[in-house]
Formats: structure tokens, C-alpha cells, sequence
């Protein structure tokens, strides 16, 4: 006889119950009949995530006169839900090569505080210091956890880094875990280009199939299939950075070297250099930009213009 799949039960709670504190979020005021005709829960369903969320403190219900009524005392006042925005508090980390930039931010999404540090964090008692002068601002008990953004490839479902070659150091960090065990806090670590997607996502009202380029020091891409984050069986779909441009022989002419990744083609160090490279007579640099059209050895770029 063969055995059917098991449901988990506790992971479609938590999808149910996260599915109606965005609808509250978002709206700020909407009854639970709203709330069912939404999501397609029963009423019943609705009823019990709600008062787990007031309970939770994260919900607080109000009402308001019946429509068409002209004051409160008259007809039957209906009862909305809104968030209470400071209930909860989560520490958002943005982990590059360059800069490290921190968020405090409540329930609604809103910045309560902000860090910035330039240059590269070297060690994670570096990282976690920040987050947890940030984290003291607020009462303890109100902080959800945790979440980094930072350059691929990783594994979003372990916190694991790769091959991170633009973090120095980090490659085949367990960042996650190591920050769980630092702060005993839930910490969800992913790539830079799903955090910000993300939250667009929960922002704005994105298509429901969108791909969004983000240019920072690398470049990538955000996906949305179906108006959820979409990460691949790896957690790394989008990592198209590292696509080789004009593969072959090298041809005097074209506007980049062979060979080169998109990522030094398009990313703001390529504009920076090719303003540095505007006097350079290297064959790769653009031909508008040679103050000479001698050409030097294939296969040699001259200038700075290429890493």
C-alpha cells in the first residue's frame, strides 16, 4: 500500500496566519468578512487567526459607525482590525563588500533607526555588535529576529554563504547560524537581490510577474513568478552576473575584452573606469573614447578599465 504525503499542518498555519496580517497590514482597517472574501478562508478560520494575532498583541480591533450612519451611537457599529505597528521590531542588514547598513524597522515596515558603516565587516563579532547596539533601542521582547541581505551564491534555507566572491572572507560562512547563536535570535539570511524585490513585493503593488535588475557592486536580478519570491531549487536564481560576454577569439574592435563577465560590463565600477580608461589606447576601450586608434597587442588591455 503506498503512503500519502503528510501535511504540516503548523507550516500552512503560519502561511494562513502571515497571509492575513499582510491583508491587515496593507489595508489597516478591515473587518474579517473582508478578510475571508480575500484570502478564501472560512470564517471560522479567520476568526481563530485573529485572535491569536490580538492575543499576540500584533492586531487591535476599532470600530466605526455602520455605513450610511450619521453618528456612532446609531445602528451597529462595525468592528476593523489595524496593526499595532509597535508590538513588533526587526533588525534588517544589508552585508556587502563596500558598506554595512542596518535597519531598525516595526511591523508596518517603518525605519525607526538606521546605521551605516563603510568598508568590509571582518569578522562577525563586527557584524553582530552593530545589530545588537541597534536591537537595544527597543524592549526585547517586541524583537522578531533578524534578516541579511548580501551578495550570492548562498543557501537561503541554511544561511550557508558559497562562493561569495564579493564578500572577501566570507566564502563558506554559515552566517546564519552564527548569528542565530550570537543574538539567540531567528535569523533569515538571503541574496541582496531577493531582500530588495522583496520589499517591493510588500511595498508596492508589483506585477505578479516581475524581474527587477539590482546593480550594487555586482549585478543580479530579483524574481516574482506568481506574486511570490521566486529563488530556484539552489535559492540562487537571478545569479546571471557572472554570464560571459563575447566568449571566442579576440577581436580588436569590440567594446570589452573577451571573456569579460556582464557584471564588469554594466556595474558602476565599469563607469568609473571607462571615465579613468578616456584617454586609454587599449584595443578594448570604446573607440570614441581612444584619443588613439593604435593598436596594442590583442589580449592586453592596458588601462585600468578591466579588473
Amino acid at each position: 500500500m503506498q503512503s500519502k504525503p503528510g501535511a504540516n499542518l503548523g507550516a500552512l498555519r503560519d502561511h494562513n496566519a502571515g497571509l492575513v496580517l499582510d491583508l491587515i497590514r496593507r489595508h489597516n482597517g478591515i473587518s474579517r468578512a473582508d478578510l475571508a472574501n480575500f484570502t478564501g478562508l472560512t470564517a471560522q478560520a479567520v476568526s481563530k487567526i485573529v485572535t491569536r494575532l490580538i492575543e499576540a498583541g500584533s492586531v487591535a480591533e476599532w470600530s466605526q459607525p455602520a455605513s450610511g450612519q450619521a453618528a456612532p451611537t446609531v445602528g451597529r457599529p462595525t468592528t476593523l482590525l489595524r496593526l499595532v505597528p509597535e508590538a513588533r521590531h526587526a533588525v534588517g542588514v544589508h552585508l556587502d563588500r563596500d558598506e554595512l547598513r542596518l535597519v531598525l524597522v516595526d511591523l508596518s515596515g517603518r525605519v525607526i533607526a538606521a546605521d551605516h558603516r563603510p568598508g568590509l565587516v571582518g569578522s562577525i563579532a563586527d557584524l553582530v555588535e552593530p545589530i545588537r547596539r541597534l536591537a537595544s533601542t527597543v524592549d526585547p521582547a517586541t524583537l522578531a529576529g533578524v534578516g541579511v541581505g548580501c551578495p550570492g551564491p548562498l543557501d537561503h534555507r541554511t544561511g550557508v554563504l558559497h562562493h561569495a566572491n564579493r564578500l572577501p572572507g566570507w566564502e563558506n560562512a554559515a552566517l546564519g547560524p552564527m548569528l542565530t547563536d550570537a543574538l539567540d535570535l531567528p535569523v533569515i539570511v538571503d541574496k541582496d537581490t531577493n531582500t530588495a524585490v522583496l520589499a517591493e513585493l510588500w511595498t508596492t503593488d508589483l506585477p505578479r510577474q516581475t524581474a527587477m535588475i539590482y546593480v550594487g557592486t555586482g549585478i543580479g536580478a530579483g524574481l516574482v513568478l506568481d506574486g511570490r519570491v521566486y529563488r530556484g531549487g539552489r535559492t540562487n536564481a537571478g545569479e546571471f552576473g557572472h554570464t560571459v560576454m563575447a566568449p571566442g577569439t579576440a577581436r580588436p574592435g569590440l567594446l570589452w575584452p573577451p571573456g569579460a563577465a556582464l557584471k564588469a560590463l554594466c556595474g558602476p565600477a565599469r563607469s568609473w573606469r571607462r571615465r579613468r580608461a578616456s584617454r586609454c589606447r587599449s584595443p578594448w576601450c570604446s573607440r570614441a573614447s581612444r584619443s588613439s586608434t593604435t593598436p596594442r597587442s590583442p589580449g592586453r588591455a592596458t588601462c585600468s578599465a578591466w579588473p
